[in-house]
């Protein structure tokens, strides 16, 4: 079992007694591997939690730290502290204690915020008084500054009938707490140094609640930016306002909260929906990584495998935390067209600029995602230009010049690229620079015949897409049929029969047919006019490289010639048997062993 460790911040206008109840709700609803969620709790119940020695069936962290700085920067966020003399006698339960001339001795004193000596004055002056005052300390210690509250604490609650010897306060030197860089700087270095956080068998619980509005900020920049251990847990504090309103004291409640909050926005980011195929998993959750990583994306699939629609679904998730500007490198057509479509243009620099010049799509994409599908299409010289553009300095900025601009303009903005061409071709299309600058994280959507698993749901999402206003059918021998086909065209291939089984209805209610079925009219005319596989009878695409040895190249010819061999028999299995008719020894595990590279150079 590991251990559990508790963090919080000093909060002023709480106090430690505040601290401490947080810590005996622990104890009496201990925590658990789920998530954390309490209400109702009431401090002045679990004031005397630890009244004596803890309950063996009770939770206690094996450590709890108090995080602190300098008196002065807390007094910085809030003076409600020394708010004292004027709220501390109107407290029912003082007047109930009779303790109104005690405080009121004490008020009149010049040493009120000093705890050690209030407390000698009240054994010297009113000793029959004393167990009753050191009693109700708890119920306004937030006043007193933050090292005499740890010596309350301490020496003076009853916390040290539980936390005895687990319990440290640490004090960063943070002069400052409106100071986010401050914080984050010093907040860091204390996690850099502590040995504890360097334990990979321990849980860190943190209240990030507390404290002030900028450490509470900066406790999720640091999860944000994995600077915290591990094995990590949020929660925060509140207290319930309408509870109790007559009362000093509200029920308030502990609820734990996620740590990665802006990385959570891609929590809904579904490439797929309910994908059951092993590759689109992986798809689906290195997508989900790569968008939140902020280096760029390079999307690769075939055509029709929906590299598109996955940009339609980045755009409707993200809508309201990024804009997504998208656009297709084929539409551009010569070079001038695609630079002012992308950097924009000056008035008069260029045909049909309006007077005030234009928007490109690096401005409107600014703090953005810009999508550019077919980036193959772009120009060498546009390349050219693009390649110093996304070229970022030091604070992760891009600099441009519009189409007969002089002026510099900075934009930041996360880049996603698309194309239906392999890496060997992207290479032989783009300039080696801009090829290295683009192709940072790699996502390889796989094509419909890789992922049969998936053929009932991507039949029944076309269906619907394509809005027949009728249930997708999903009878057995439709489905084994989808099952059975290459699709090399893979959803156009789908939306193609969709249209030929749903028109054979329309026949029929026009008598325009009068037999046969809807299944064996969408067979023959997919068979009659569906795409044949891009590469049919041409030998399979290979680039000799005189870097590479005989056996690489060897090694190559055969991965590209499986590949090849895939989409024109549509499958390794018909593959095969192809070859095994024409008297070739070719088994499945030749074509695993072509398909990584294993094969030997004879």
């Amino acid at each position: 079992m590991y251990k559990r460790v508790y963090i919080s911040w000093h909060y002023t206008t709480h106090g430690l007694a505040y601290f401490k109840h947080v810590l005996s709700a622990f104890h009496r609803h201990p925590i658990s591997d789920s998530e954390v969620q309490l209400s109702g709790l009431s401090q002045l119940e679990l004031n005397n939690e630890f009244e004596s020695e803890p309950n063996s069936c009770g939770f206690l962290f094996d450590e709890v730290i108090l995080l602190t700085c300098p008196q002065e920067a807390f007094d910085g966020i809030s003076t409600r502290r020394l708010a004292y003399k004027a709220i501390i006698l109107e407290d029912e339960i003082i007047n109930e204690f009779g303790l109104k001339h005690v405080y009121q001795e004490l008020l009149e004193s010049d040493f009120h915020y000093d705890l050690e000596k209030e407390i000698q004055f009240v054994a010297d002056q009113f000793p029959k008084e004393l167990d009753r005052f050191m009693n109700s300390i708890w119920r306004n210690i937030q006043h007193y500054p933050v090292k005499d509250q740890i010596i309350w604490l301490e020496q003076h609650s009853n916390f040290n009938n539980a936390y005895h010897g687990r319990f440290r306060s640490v004090e960063l030197p943070i002069t400052d707490l409106r100071d986010e860089k401050l914080i984050v700087s010093e907040l860091a270095n204390w996690i850099n140094e502590e040995p504890l956080m360097s334990q990979r068998d321990t849980e860190f619980i943190i209240n990030v609640s507390l404290g002030s509005n900028e450490t509470q900020v900066v406790w999720h920049i640091l999860a944000e930016s994995s600077r915290l251990p591990p094995k990590v847990r949020f929660i925060k504090t509140y207290d319930d306002k309408k509870s109790r309103p007559e009362e000093k004291f509200k029920e308030f409640s502990i609820s734990e909260i996620p740590t990665q909050i802006v990385s959570d926005i891609s929590h809904d980011l579904n490439v797929f929906s309910n994908p059951s195929s092993a590759k689109r998993k992986e798809v689906q959750e290195k997508f989900k990584v790569f968008i939140n990583a902020g280096f760029s994306i390079f999307i690769l699939g075939e055509r029709g495998t929906g590299k598109s629609w996955l940009i339609t679904q980045i755009a409707n998730t993200l809508e309201k935390q990024k804009k997504v500007v998208e656009a297709n490198c084929a539409s551009f057509g010569n070079s001038n067209t695609a630079e002012v479509e992308i950097f924009g243009a000056t008035p008069g620099s260029y045909t049909d600029v309006p007077s005030k010049g234009k928007k490109g799509l690096l401005q409107e994409a600014d703090n953005g995602i810009l999508f550019l599908d077919e980036v193959h299409f772009l120009s060498k010289e546009v390349q050219g230009k693009l390649m110093k553009a996304f070229q970022t300095d030091a604070d992760n900025f891009m600099t441009y010049r519009q189409f007969g601009g002089i002026e510099e303009i900075k934009m930041k903005c996360q880049l996603i690229f698309a194309s239906n061409k392999s890496i060997d071709e992207l290479r032989d299309y783009l300039l080696p620079d801009f090829y290295d600058r683009i192709i940072q994280h790699v996502l390889v959507i796989p094509p419909l015949r890789e992922t049969r698993e998936d053929i009932l749901s991507d039949w029944e999402q076309v269906w619907d897409h394509m809005r027949f206003g009728v249930k997708a059918p999903t009878n057995k021998a439709l489905i084994n049929w989808l099952r059975q086909l290459p699709l090399n065209g893979n959803f156009r291939d789908l939306q193609k029969i969709a249209m030929y089984y749903k028109v054979f209805s329309d026949l029929k209610k026009q008598n325009v047919v009068s037999k046969g079925t809807a299944i064996a009219y969408a067979k023959s005319e997919f068979s009659k006019y569906h795409s044949k596989p891009e590469i049919s009878n041409d030998y399979p695409l290979f680039n000799f490289r005189d870097d590479k040895t005989t056996k690489e190249m060897i090694q190559d010819y055969l991965f590209k010639l499986q590949e090849w061999a895939d989409k024109r028999f549509g499958g390794h299995t018909s593959a095969i048997r192809h070859f095994r008719e024409l008297g070739d020894k070719v088994s499945a595990k030749s074509f695993w062993d072509w398909k990584n590279r294993k094969t030997h150079n004879n």
